[in-house]
């Protein structure tokens, strides 16, 4: 085998992460006395990419996303920010509560986890991460589960990876492919730690970027048709 060790970004790429968001946040808004409405989650989203983005450049510490995100929401809603922290909390025990699997992800993990080594390397909040796993029944697929808010550091920083490796036992780099949705952490991050990277884009986006991957696939069956694995 090309690979021994697959290591999978979690969000968008083995869960859909849209349907954990939209859950979440209705379920947040209700709590606060708010018909949810379409235009809330663009709104949020929008907001919530700016916070993830200062994080992935070093100047949101990962502390701090949760409450400055719902500042920024309720501010957008007209509604006082004193109980941002609470509104914030409630979110994240909702955003593990509901889940749903990208195409093809649950297959893929039953063919491949006792042929290959499969890790989850994620950017996100430990309150969220483990316990989706824990209550989606995927723990037993993998032999490392790294979460940057874990670990205190985030893809694409090398110190994420070098925190991988060390719980991987080391192995060749050649013998670990990194797949994952976002060119910005996953491939850049593979890319500048010497692994191969593969570029789940199931939107079919374009990639503006320099950032090149080492594949491309728009559906997990993908990674066996072309061979990749």
């Amino acid at each position: 085998m090309k690979y021994e060790w697959l290591l999978f970004d979690l969000d968008n790429t083995i869960l859909d992460f849209d349907v954990s968001e939209h859950y979440a946040l209705e379920q947040t808004l209700e709590q606060v006395g708010v018909s949810f409405q379409p235009k809330h989650l663009s709104i949020y989203e929008k907001i919530n990419r700016k916070c993830w983005d200062a994080f992935e450049a070093g100047t949101l510490p990962q502390a701090a996303i949760n409450e400055t995100r719902f500042k920024e929401f309720l501010v957008a809603l007209n509604f006082p920010t004193t109980n941002a922290i609470e509104v914030g909390n409630y979110y994240l025990e909702q955003l593990s509560e509901k889940a749903a699997f990208m195409e093809g992800a649950e297959a893929l993990l039953d063919m491949y986890y006792q042929k290959y080594q499969l890790g989850i390397v994620t950017n996100g909040l430990k309150e969220v991460q483990r316990p989706k796993l824990e209550k989606n029944n995927l723990m037993h697929y993998f032999k490392i589960i790294i979460v940057s808010d874990e670990i205190g550091v985030s893809k694409p920083n090398v110190d994420f990876f070098d925190t991988a490796f060390t719980e991987m036992k080391f192995p060749p780099k050649e013998k670990v492919l990194i797949i994952g949705d976002s060119l910005s952490s996953d491939i850049k991050g593979g890319h500048n730690y010497g692994i191969d990277t593969c570029w789940y884009n199931p939107n079919k986006k374009e990639n503006k970027t320099i950032i090149k991957p080492t594949y491309e696939i728009n559906n997990l069956n993908e990674l066996n048709r072309f061979k990749i694995i």
